[in-house]
């Protein structure tokens, strides 16, 4: 293969679109071979998973919120408060990923995450790309790890009520009597099929 064409590949980003997600392929080389419905680079090749568009997250919720499943992932970028007297509901499938170990819910309201057998909500890490896609952009360049991200941190006040809800990578932060509890507070809560 000639120089410029291999330049112009390395530089160009290709997107896919199927089934409502989107595909970001690097490519790094010349042969391409169609595969129900896919593209398979042959020879060099770099693959990300899936890219999602994501809604960040980085103010507390002050009104009843619904967090649905067209705006997911949602991306915490920093500590987010549920107040006291309001509510946050996640639609199932959703996804929720927590940017640093400093990142979490503090939940003074109420928290209604409840999912379905086939559509679970994930609370997990930014670097997680198994769920959510690679929602940081940086393909297998980080990985998960445990205290990736802080906790659901419950307050006296609060009511939470999680069905069907996977969390992952949590325990973050620097809290000693906490460290490695995905949800962790006082208030009243509900846990089922989790």
């Amino acid at each position: 293969m000639n120089n410029k064409i291999a330049d112009k590949l390395a530089k160009r980003k290709k997107m896919f679109y199927m089934a409502d997600v989107f595909y970001t392929i690097k490519a790094i080389g010349e042969h391409f071979l169609r595969l129900a419905g896919l593209f398979v680079i042959l020879s060099p090749f770099l693959v990300s998973f899936p890219a999602y568009a994501a809604t960040d997250i980085a103010s507390d919720i002050t009104l009843d919120t619904v967090w649905t499943l067209a705006g997911s992932p949602y991306i915490v970028r920093a500590k987010v408060n549920i107040l006291a007297g309001k509510t946050l509901t996640i639609e199932p499938g959703v996804v929720v990923k927590f940017d640093t170990t400093h990142t979490y819910l503090m939940v003074w309201g109420t928290l209604k995450a409840e999912g379905t057998a086939t559509k679970k909500i994930y609370f997990t890490s930014l670097r997680d790309d198994s769920i959510g896609g690679d929602t940081n952009g940086d393909g297998v360049a980080t990985m998960p790890a445990v205290r990736d991200w802080f906790a659901l941190y419950i307050q006296n006040s609060a009511l939470v009520s999680l069905d069907n809800v996977v969390i992952r990578y949590a325990g973050g932060g620097s809290c000693d009597i906490c460290n490695g509890a995905g949800v962790f507070g006082t208030g009243r809560v509900k846990i089922s099929n989790s």
